[in-house]
């Protein structure tokens, strides 16, 4: 009895380790992607820079419709932060620009106009997903919410722009 249980228990052991090491090289492996391929960098340090160089403070979300399991940063030509949080198992996405200066919002059809914490939210539904955009403190922010983010709704847009201090 002792013998099947310690079988049992080394099993248990080895599959563990098993799953441990494959969920690492997994991350690893998006992780390259995003930083080899797409060129992003770790996210505080494309937030660093960003402050560093606009002299702002940058305020992120911090609710999600959906688990973030990866982060990166990286800062474009044009000067923009692009901040991407991703979910590597059901590959939903958001992803945040965020402009210095009061930008003039995209003139484009807005399926909503609402007001957040004194905040004029433009929130556009799309093909592709939901468009985000509003200014706070000398910035403009666009977040777009992937079309895989199933049942995104008005009340999550909200409390997105809401978590941002």
């Amino acid at each position: 009895m002792k013998l099947i249980k310690c079988i049992v228990l080394i099993f248990i052991t080895l599959f563990s380790l098993n799953y441990h090491v494959n969920a690492a090289n997994i991350q690893t492996s998006t992780d390259n992607q995003f930083y080899n391929i797409m060129k992003y960098e770790k996210f505080e340090n494309a937030i660093d820079k960003f402050e560093e160089k606009n002299k702002i403070k940058v305020g992120t979300p911090t609710q999600f419709p959906f688990i973030i399991t990866h982060k990166f940063g990286k800062i474009h030509s044009n000067g923009y932060l692009d901040l991407y949080y991703y979910n590597q198992n059901t590959k939903q996405m958001l992803k945040t620009i965020i402009i210095n200066n009061n930008e003039e919002i995209d003139q484009i059809p807005t399926d909503l106009v609402t007001y957040v914490d004194n905040l004029k939210v433009f929130i556009r539904q799309s093909e592709v997903g939901s468009k985000i955009q509003f200014h706070k403190k000398n910035l403009t922010y666009v977040i777009f919410v992937s079309k895989r983010t199933s049942n995104f709704s008005k009340d999550d847009a909200i409390n997105i722009v809401k978590s941002i201090k």
